[in-house]
């Protein structure tokens, strides 16, 4: 079910080893747990990183916020929610919310910004406009789940 203001959500089952000896998911673990819903909804949106690299474009992480709510523990799935939060010329910052499946609870919010670069000069290269029109469509079509 998607969340208000989030039309994507990608569940993500926690590991026994992203626990710690608190018994519950370590905080570092959030950070990846959003690179691999946008990894998901980039791909939703049509546009994966495989699709991005052979186009000759990379992203590259360069602002990374999360806040936390509540433990999440082994075994428990997530749902991952990501959106668009703003396009500029040559970035994208993305938005997140974690909550649990079994409950709704509130876990982790944050935000990602990437900037996108040409893979070979590794110089900022302006967010295509095929993707942007793309994400701007992903943003306006709810998912069906």
């Amino acid at each position: 079910m998607a969340e208000p203001g989030f039309h994507f959500h990608t569940p993500i089952r926690v590991r026994f080893h992203e626990t710690d000896q608190q018994g519950h998911v370590n905080f570092i673990w959030h950070q990846s747990y959003f690179a691999m819903a946008l990894a998901d909804y980039l791909k939703a949106a049509g546009f994966s990183y495989a699709s991005l690299n052979e186009a000759g474009i990379d992203m590259l992480f360069v602002d990374a916020h999360s806040s936390f709510f509540d433990a999440c523990y082994y075994d428990e799935v997530l749902l991952v929610h990501c959106r668009v939060d703003r396009i500029g010329t040559t970035s994208i910052r993305f938005a997140f919310e974690t909550k649990a499946e079994a409950d709704g609870r509130r876990v982790a919010t944050g935000d990602m910004t990437v900037v996108l670069v040409d893979r070979e000069k590794r110089e900022k290269r302006p967010v295509p406009d095929e993707m942007r029109a793309a994400l701007e469509e992903h943003e306006t079509s709810p998912r069906i789940d």
